[in-house]
C-alpha cells in the first residue's frame, strides 16, 4: 500500500513539474507552444496564464527602447542650440529611402 502511494506521488510530481502560472509582463506578448499540437494561433496579452506540462511560454518584448549616442561627453550641454528646419515647397514631396 505504501509503495503504491509513493508511486502515485512520484508520478504526480513528474507530470506536474513545469506546470504552473506564468506572468507576461506589460510591454510584452506571449506565444504558448504545445508539444502535441504545435503553436497556438493567437498572441497572449500581458496577464497571468496557465502553462501545462507539455507547453512552453515564449515572451516577446513589444516596447521600443531608444538610445541616444553622442560623440563627446560635453555635446549637447551648451545653452545655445541651433535648430534647422526645412519645409518642402508647395506641391513638392520628399521620399526617404
Amino acid at each position: 500500500m505504501v509503495i503504491v502511494l509513493a508511486l502515485i506521488l512520484l508520478i504526480g510530481v513528474l507530470l506536474g513539474s513545469g506546470c504552473g502560472f506564468k506572468s507576461i509582463p506589460p510591454g510584452s506578448v506571449g506565444v504558448k507552444f504545445n508539444g502535441a499540437s504545435g503553436v497556438s494561433t493567437h498572441l497572449l496579452r500581458p496577464e497571468v496564464v496557465w502553462v501545462g506540462w507539455n507547453e512552453q511560454l515564449i515572451i516577446y518584448p513589444t516596447n521600443i527602447q531608444q538610445a541616444t549616442f553622442v560623440k563627446s561627453a560635453q555635446e549637447g550641454t551648451s545653452r545655445r542650440t541651433t535648430v534647422f528646419r526645412r519645409r518642402p515647397a508647395k506641391g513638392r514631396s520628399y521620399r526617404w529611402m
